[in-house]
């Protein structure tokens, strides 16, 4: 199965702040953040096509997002919005600072194929029972 090893950054954008003040159970809201951005070229070794899901992984969890190509992502690195599908792969840990590292963790993304992201709703299910 194709894959890519990544720096995830998780990001605030327009669409994310706008659908937020929508309300976080909206479709719109869940389209904003349940979105991961790669770099053209790796977004190509996935062979994949635009919008398709992908799962990305961290030592932190797991989650199933729709995957877009950007070229203004650099190779190695991937954008996510700020939300409850970025949240479940950072650490909750805040050492020292009272915010937790949101940046610049190590993620694996690949192709999954036949496989479909859960609505937000599902999502915040399958959080409870965590």
């Amino acid at each position: 199965m194709n894959e890519v090893l990544v720096t995830l950054i998780s990001v605030r954008t327009i669409e994310q702040g706008i659908s937020l003040e929508i309300g976080k159970t909206s479709e719109q809201y869940q389209n904003s953040v349940s979105v991961i951005e790669l770099n053209h070229s790796d977004f190509n070794s996935l062979e994949i096509s635009e919008g398709e899901i992908v799962e990305v992984e961290s030592e932190y969890g797991s989650v199933l997002v729709k995957c877009q190509s950007s070229q203004d992502v650099p190779k190695g690195r991937a954008f996510m919005p700020y939300g409850p599908w970025a949240n479940k792969l950072f650490s909750s840990s805040t050492p020292c600072s009272g915010m937790p590292q949101l940046k610049g963790i190590k993620a694996r993304v690949k192709a999954a194929k036949g496989l479909k992201a859960p609505s937000i709703l599902e999502f915040i299910e399958e959080l409870r029972r965590l």
